[in-house]
């Protein structure tokens, strides 16, 4: 984040909008089967697959972001209510958010505009929405193999062309108008019942990375799911750029084709140049997922370097910013396959904010120089803020009291003491999540496997818009710059 005088544009607002969406490359995997019975007689045992549960395409498959029937467990919002026949007194839930905010529209303007502006709601929507940017991309790209796989004919390809006994890799070319692409893929199916049981994919499709830019490896062991996402690679839009990198975990467990409980970690990392400012950031972002809440556990750093013009002067700046944050928030209508109605409502956040400032005028600023700050002087502003606060979400996103009988999510959250802390993260590709794009490996060469064209006309790419349609974002993974919101209610 990037700290200027509020009469210039949001730099980072513009710098986010102008990247290209980054793909990232998932699917996850789940299978079913049960033994009803053993034999006496020295034959194979009966397997009975549910139908609601068998999961045999790719398209089928639950996701990232498939909503989990598991409840939270405390208490969100309560007040005491006097019976008026009995002298006792009754617990009840209070009313929470009928609307709340859809998280793919999250913008700073649902903060700023508010009466009482509430920085925790704001840090809170906008964890959410970078965290279920990355979890909605992985079950796109899902929808788009499923659908490539159940048409293939569509795609240029013949029956029998996509190998699912996890022997071997598959290798495409994918063609799309000017533009070329590699996937290399491996599907396992169960030999026994024909169920999906594991996913790896590596990926050269992103335009602004030359070499690989994804990787995923899911696996699945009895009803737990796991899965890996990395996503490496920059960007450019004339003379600003900038690079980006992100580990994405999901932790699922499952019945059948639905999941009871998931948490995902999204630990990312990011540096930019714009019009001569820059900046970098690192995050690390848990998210625990149940019917009516998320819950946030997250630490977040960003820092940066740049000027700007005001009265015909020219100011120097430098930033450095630490946020260490638990909340719970309330969850909106979570539909699977439909990621444009998920919203987050009423909730609580205990945040330890941290901000180190410094500008001049004329004379060079560095994030050193920041963070060499003690008191709000000489060119200084320092933040050292400890707060728990609450927040409505209908209307206005304003402020409340922070306690039992208003606070959604009170309980958990009055108990906290955020401590999450990590150092800037290496993120990489391992030896085994590596892949030379459009090289084949050589046992796979020696097995006679060849390079396969996938060709996305008109015809298949009505059938992949559905997929656009069902998990686009918005603007995927927007920060948004919630620092902006101190001193202005």
């Amino acid at each position: 984040m990037i700290i200027k005088d509020q009469d210039n544009e949001n730099l980072l607002t513009k710098l986010l909008k102008s990247v290209t969406s980054i793909k990232i490359l998932s699917v996850l995997l789940l299978g079913i089967v049960v033994i009803t019975g053993c034999s006496t007689d020295g034959s194979a045992p009966t397997i009975t697959i549910s139908s609601a549960n068998t999961i045999t395409s790719v398209a089928d498959l639950p996701g990232a972001t498939t909503p989990v029937t598991q409840s939270y467990s405390g208490d969100l919002r309560k007040k005491l209510q006097r019976n008026k026949y009995a002298d006792i007194e009754n617990v009840i839930y209070g009313k929470a958010a009928t609307t709340g905010v859809k998280l793919k529209d999250v913008a700073y303007t649902n903060f700023s505009s508010a009466t009482t502006k509430s920085r925790t709601a704001c840090e809170s929507f906008s964890m959410l929405k970078q965290a279920y940017s990355k979890a909605s991309q992985p079950d796109k790209i899902k929808c788009y193999i499923g659908n490539i796989s159940d048409n293939y004919a569509l795609a240029g390809l013949s029956a029998g062309d996509i190998n699912e006994t996890g022997t071997r890799y598959n290798y495409f070319k994918i063609e799309e108008d000017s533009f070329t692409g590699y996937v290399k893929f491996k599907i396992k199916k169960s030999t026994l019942t024909g169920e999906i049981e594991e996913f790896e994919m590596f990926e050269c499709m992103n335009q602004n990375v030359s070499g690989q830019g994804g990787y995923i490896h899911t696996t699945i062991v009895g009803n737990n799911v796991d899965m890996l996402v990395k996503n490496i690679g920059s960007w450019s839009a004339g003379s600003n750029s900038g690079s980006y990198a992100t580990q994405f975990t999901v932790a699922a467990v499952r019945s059948g084709r639905n999941l009871v409980s998931k948490n995902m970690i999204d630990i990312h990392k990011g540096t930019w140049s714009w019009s001569g400012n820059v900046g970098s950031e690192y995050a690390k972002v848990i998210v625990d997922e149940y019917t009516e809440a998320f819950k946030i556990n997250a630490y977040m750093h960003n820092q940066g370097t740049g000027s700007f013009s005001y009265n015909g002067s020219t100011y120097n700046f430098a930033n450095s910013q630490n946020a260490t944050t638990f909340g719970v928030i309330q969850l909106i209508n979570p539909t699977s396959g439909k990621m444009s109605t998920l919203a987050g409502g009423d909730g609580s956040m205990h945040a330890i904010l941290n901000g180190y400032n410094k500008m001049a005028n004329g004379s060079s600023v560095s994030v050193s120089d920041a963070e060499a700050c003690t008191s709000n002087s000489n060119g200084c502003w320092v933040q050292r803020e400890t707060v728990k606060e609450a927040w409505l979400a209908d209307s206005n996103m304003t402020t409340t009291t922070f306690d039992a009988a208003n606070a959604y999510g009170y309980t958990e959250v009055n108990a906290s003491s955020p401590s999450l802390s990590i150092t800037e993260p290496t993120i990489a590709f391992e030896t085994a999540e590596s892949w030379n794009c459009s090289s084949i490996a050589s046992e796979d060469d020696a097995a006679g496997v060849t390079m396969k064209t996938v060709t996305i006309g008109a015809a298949l790419q009505a059938k992949l818009a559905l997929c656009d349609t069902m998990y686009n974002f918005g603007d995927e993974g927007g920060n948004i710059e919630c620092w902006q919101l101190e001193d202005r209610n």
